[in-house]
């Protein structure tokens, strides 16, 4: 069956949105994508390409997000991979390493120098073994557990206890909540990887589920997810202990779990490897160049860093 592919634009989302609909159910909303695709502030949006059958039904659909990336001290334009999905009525087909092809050509034709992401177990085979991608490490989860009461648990132990835990989340986030510009006044970013400016941060803001808050005169970026998800440590590296900076945190929200991801080339990850934390394998990252580019060494990921934070 042969197929022709279009551009995704601002005009055609709604193809997207049932895609992942007939998929997913309703977890995700229309606008949700058009917040998520619209990364103007890069100076590049909608970026992505659809499989169309001969029926004119969306068979598939690869997708990414620009964004900067500090490079030896250098921004670079770069890519990540997200939001890639096949119809299972249109599977088989090779319309993955289509699209995705595509979806390189005109991000080079568009500037982007390098195409990175996080692939899961049923994509690895595809990036890594057909589409050229380099397997660049993989990042540790590390969880920090608390003795604090665990409102969140408890919450959710029972299912009609939610709505409470729920109001009480947003009630703290109402009175805790800090904005971009004061959570990175103080914060100087020092390694290779994605670069975490307003920018960055405003438009992770605005589509996700995730936020900024600050107590005690510290930063945090969190989502709520099996306690809480740190996207990224905006603390001085010298000499602070990272349970203790989380601790206010954690009582806060009532929560009895913190989670925080990042590779070996993150500043904290040596002082997280030897803290008192349990820790287990994470995602997988992957890159590959575009433009003949040599691809980066020492380049760090957060949790923040992927497009579901």
């Amino acid at each position: 069956m042969p197929y022709r592919s279009e551009k995704l634009d601002s005009k055609n989302l709604m193809k997207l949105y049932q895609l992942f609909r007939e998929e997913h159910g309703d977890k995700f909303s229309l606008n949700y994508f058009k917040k998520k695709f619209d990364t103007a502030w890069t100076g590049k949006s909608f970026i992505g390409f659809f499989a169309m059958s001969e029926k004119n039904e969306t068979g598939a659909f690869y997708g990414g997000f620009p964004c900067q990336m500090i490079i030896n001290g250098e921004k670079s334009l770069v890519l990540q991979s997200g939001d890639t999905i096949t119809n299972e009525k249109h599977r088989k087909k090779g319309l993955f390493i289509r699209l995705a092809e595509e979806t390189y050509n005109y991000a080079e034709t568009e500037g982007i120098e390098y195409v990175f992401g996080f692939p899961n177990k049923n994509s690895e085979h595809g990036f890594f073994h057909k589409l050229g991608w380099q397997n660049i490490g993989t990042c540790t989860n590390f969880t920090f557990t608390f003795s604090n009461f665990n409102w969140f648990g408890l919450c959710h132990k029972f299912s009609f206890l939610k709505p409470v835990y729920d109001l009480f989340w947003k009630k703290q986030l109402r009175k805790l909540n800090t904005f971009a510009n004061d959570v990175l006044k103080d914060y100087k970013q020092n390694y290779n990887g994605v670069l975490k400016d307003t920018n960055f941060l405003q438009y992770k803001l605005n589509y996700g589920n995730s936020a900024l808050v600050k107590i005690n005169n510290q930063s945090f970026w969190i989502k709520k997810d099996n306690g809480i998800q740190i996207g990224e440590l905006f603390a001085p590296n010298n000499g602070i202990d990272i349970y203790a900076h989380l601790m206010p945190l954690a009582k806060a929200f009532g929560v009895k779990q913190i989670h925080f991801s990042c590779n070996e080339h993150h500043p904290f990850y040596s002082k997280l490897m030897a803290s008192k934390t349990d820790r287990n394998v994470g995602h997988v990252v992957g890159i590959r160049g575009l433009k003949n580019k040599d691809l980066p060494t020492n380049l760090a990921f957060v949790t923040g860093d992927s497009d579901d934070f």
